[in-house]
């Protein structure tokens, strides 16, 4: 038998069907019976099909009806001239339920003579073929290096592209630089300051990126803004702050001296130091001790030895002036340098909200010297954000900047058309109340006008205005994200936003904004809101300078990979002559364990980031699986090598093994379960239904991780169980022939997480 389409269980599904119909029209020529499905209950057959509805329909009882339907299916089955050439062996009633039991040797070679001849392309189909689709995803402000966060979102943006390939997409993955609004407005203003001396005093090129280094201005100027609002020039903020040092220390110098009076002897002195000396020493002491008990309590690597402490729940302010001196301090610990630097060039800036306000209208306009400024910081921090996705192997296809709808036009355009519409609203510098308001959609009437539906399976109630205009007539950013939208659903038939949580309701209402432009149009733009990553350590805050860098997380994972490979090597005596072989094996396990650990859960979900588990090699992560794919590669290193010595014989070609000697049933459950179904599952991860507004496709990320998991936990089992080159001779080619379709069936769902599979390990 020769599978024609490129789903094998699509294939079996409808060869069974082929092959059972004939026989049931003859007992019941006007009736349709049910397709046949995937048998919940192994045990008792393969495939199934559900009598129920049938047998009521013909005012029978279904167990007594499936009974006499298997009766005649089993007779007619046992007249066949070439039954081993069926892809149906037998049936079997139970109950409601007509059994099929498939013919494992057809079944078996067919499946793994497909695996093997389209290799890495096993899997994939031509679903969508033709049809083009454009995942947005990264997207982070250019004002500040990757950190976990942000990288869920870049490892999610990824295997989406991944899968939309698998099914026959044309995929482009964008990156939509916002350059333009107060956060870059800030960042520039301090930026224009940052020379290339200052630069290599605070190690950019060398410690650090760029970005690093332009996030702490943003976290250092917004502090100075927030300072601002409250009466205070930033530069006297610093001096009081270093004031509040300076009687800090001299306190702290009195405090060590108070036992040091003029009228005690030199004795004395000596004896008080070693006193304190003695303390100091105990104090450290109980500080190894408890770092000791973390340790033990956590079994999780700390990760504060590289500065990347994430900050613990926030103390509570009811003075805004207190909060960011105290913010200001904190920033001052760790970027001193910088800290004072800021200070000093802000001294004489007026108002650094008007500032940063001018520079950001300055470059909006297409001014030379806001443009070559935004452009530097820009690309920058982009360029230290692509060092971090290289190590990712995260490549997008198109960087887009936001400040660019304006130069060409594309503001202007759809604000045109905007104000055709009867629900957009004009922006006036008084309105009923007397203040100035924006331009904005009525999205609440035009819900109404058009009947959506409102309430828990709806829009929500009192729906909020989408503002795209200030009250001076500049655009807003939402608008220009809707302006961006109409650029990509222009030339994709899938539009793909991967972005966080946060912003559902910002991405739901561009959304609107697209159907109340185009009232005709297919809905083809969807956003993929995926949840925070929670670390133990705290909540993160760029504004704050805190976050847990991705850089730095990669770092630390690579340093607890690499110990336990050194550990691998030595307790087996592996012969592992370069230390470069460590090193690119060790990356590629880091970046596959990260990159597995935040596509194991739904996007739906918080997702808790664990070290100890992301790394352990025992469990559900990626070392466990790449550990499992190269256990395949080294039975098929020790198998050659017994050719070569003449303990076995050479591999059979596919077609001439006799895959009837397969007769485990753990094997035949891993191919049915898992080889046979994996074009299926991609493709139901990558095409979800499209439901009707408001809501949203459920993109399944998690499925190929979780797929992974049980078949390679599975498969690990019967490795166990099974000794394959130690076993059954007469099993050993059909067995060989069958690991090697599990390994490309691994490899291949590998590659869809962007995880490379490894020779050894």
């Amino acid at each position: 038998m020769e599978f024609k389409t490129l789903d094998l269980l699509e294939e079996i599904l409808t060869k069974a069907q082929e092959e059972l119909k004939p026989l049931l029209l003859e007992m019941y020529p006007n009736e349709e019976f049910p397709k046949a499905e995937v048998s919940r209950h192994p045990e008792q057959g393969d495939l199934s099909i559900v009598n129920s509805r049938i047998a009521a329909k013909l005012k029978q009882n279904a167990t007594k009806f499936t009974e006499n339907v298997c009766e005649h299916i089993s007779k007619k089955l046992g007249e066949r001239q070439n039954p081993k050439e069926c892809v149906v062996s037998s049936v079997r009633a139970g109950g409601p339920y007509t059994n099929i039991i498939l013919n494992r040797p057809l079944i078996f070679k067919a499946t793994i003579k497909r695996v093997l001849e389209q290799g890495e392309k096993y899997g994939h189909t031509d679903t969508k073929k033709g049809q083009k689709a454009i995942v947005e995803h990264t997207s982070a402000n250019p004002i500040a290096p990757l950190h976990i966060g942000n990288l869920r979102n870049v490892v999610i943006g990824a295997h989406l592209t991944k899968l939309l390939q698998a099914v026959g997409y044309e995929v482009k993955q964008r990156y939509f630089v916002n350059d333009l609004g107060a956060q870059i407005g800030l960042s520039a203003l301090g930026y224009a300051s940052v020379d290339e001396s200052l630069k290599k005093l605070l190690g950019v090129g060398v410690q650090r990126e760029a970005s690093q280094v332009i996030g702490m201005v943003y976290a250092i100027m917004n502090t100075f803004s927030e300072l601002e609002k409250t009466g205070k020039k930033p530069f006297d903020c610093y001096n009081e702050l270093m004031n509040k040092k300076e009687n800090l220390k001299e306190n702290e110098n009195e405090n060590g001296n108070e036992n040091l009076t003029e009228n005690s002897s030199p004795l004395t002195q000596k004896e008080n130091l070693k006193e304190n000396e003695k303390e100091n020493e105990k104090e450290k002491e109980n500080l190894k001790e408890n770092e000791k008990e973390k340790e033990k309590e956590n079994q999780n690597p700390s990760v504060d030895k590289k500065n990347i402490l994430l900050e613990q729940t926030p103390k509570k302010y009811n003075d805004p002036y207190e909060e960011y001196m105290d913010i200001l301090a904190d920033l001052n610990t760790r970027e001193p340098i910088l800290v004072k630097h800021l200070a000093n060039a802000m001294k004489d800036v007026g108002s650094i909200h008007d500032a940063s306000a001018k520079l950001c209208l300055q470059y909006e306009n297409n001014e030379k010297e806001a443009v070559l400024l935004f452009r530097k910081m820009t690309n920058d921090c982009l360029s230290g954000i692509q060092k971090t996705l290289d190590r990712f192997d995260v490549h997008h296809d198109l960087f887009d900047y936001e400040s660019e709808l304006g130069w060409e036009g594309s503001n202007e355009r759809v604000l045109k058309e905007m104000r055709k519409s009867p629900y957009f609203i004009e922006p006036t510098q008084s309105n009923q109340q007397g203040v100035p308001q924006g331009g904005y959609l009525d999205f609440e009437r035009f819900i109404r006008d058009n009947g959506f539906p409102v309430g828990k399976k709806g829009f929500q109630e009192n729906y909020p205005p989408l503002y795209v205009l200030r009250p001076d007539g500049s655009t807003l950013y939402s608008y220009r994200d809707v302006v961006y939208s109409l650029k990509k659903v222009s030339t994709a038939d899938l539009v793909v936003n991967v972005i966080g949580s946060e912003q559902i309701l910002a991405q739901e209402k561009v959304a609107l904004a697209l159907l109340l432009l185009n009232p005709n149009s297919k809905r083809k733009q969807f956003h993929m809101p995926y949840e925070l990553v929670k670390l133990t350590t705290g909540k993160m805050s760029g504004r704050r300078g805190r976050y847990l860098l991705a850089d730095d997380l990669y770092e630390e994972i690579r340093e607890i990979i690499r110990e336990k490979m050194n550990e691998k090597i030595q307790k087996k005596s592996l012969n592992i002559k370069s230390g470069d072989e460590v090193e690119k094996v060790s990356h590629e396990v880091s970046a596959a364990a990260i990159r597995y650990a935040l596509l194991s859960s739904s996007c739906r979900n918080v997702m808790k980031f664990d070290v100890h588990k992301v790394t352990n090699f025992e469990d559900a992560s990626a070392p466990f699986l790449l550990y499992n794919s190269t256990r395949i590669e080294s039975i098929f290193r020790k198998f050659e090598e017994g050719v070569s010595e003449q303990k076995f014989q050479s591999l059979a070609p596919l077609d001439s093994t006799d895959y009837s000697k397969l007769d485990d049933d753990q094997e035949w459950n891993l191919l049915l379960t898992y080889v046979i179904p994996f074009a299926s599952m991609i493709r139901q991860a990558a095409c979800p239904d499209i439901p009707p507004i408001p809501k949203l496709p459920e993109f399944a990320t998690h499925r190929v991780s979780e797929f992974l998991n049980f078949f390679v936990r599975n498969f690990s089992s019967y490795y166990k169980r099974v000794k394959i080159l130690r076993g059954d001779p007469l099993c050993l080619h059909p067995r060989l022939r069958l690991i090697q379709a599990f390994k490309q069936v691994f490899d291949n769902a590998l590659q869809l997480l962007s995880i490379k599979p490894l020779e050894r390990m």
